[in-house]
């Protein structure tokens, strides 16, 4: 004799967050010519949940860039840059969660 198998399991209340959005619309855009010293890097990030982020600011010669400049709670980061060099720069957005996301890999090259 066959016969069908059922389960039935009572679901728990539903906990549900999200990784925030990567970090879009970056300054300087891409491709953009800056002058050497001092820049601020400035960027867009949101969460869908509406918890704070962190971001983690990666800056490079080489893609992807490895190299961390640091951690800040704003959007922004200033660093300095050399004349004459082309740089790539990432963000890693992480909320208050513990949930992360990368952008997509940013570049700028500096004035001779």
């Amino acid at each position: 004799a066959e016969s069908d198998t059922w389960r039935f399991y009572n679901a728990g209340p539903a906990i549900e967050n999200y990784a925030p959005f990567p970090a879009y619309d970056p300054s300087p855009g891409m491709g953009t010519a800056v002058n050497a010293g001092a820049l601020t890097l400035e960027w867009e990030a949101t969460d869908l949940d509406g918890e704070e982020l962190g971001f983690a600011v990666y800056l490079g010669t080489a893609t992807p860039p490895t190299t961390l400049l640091g951690e800040t709670d704003s959007n922004s980061y200033t660093t300095t840059v050399n004349a004459n060099t082309i740089y790539y720069w990432r963000i890693v957005s992480t909320d208050t969660s513990g949930n992360s996301s990368q952008s997509e890999i940013f570049e700028f090259r500096t004035n001779p």
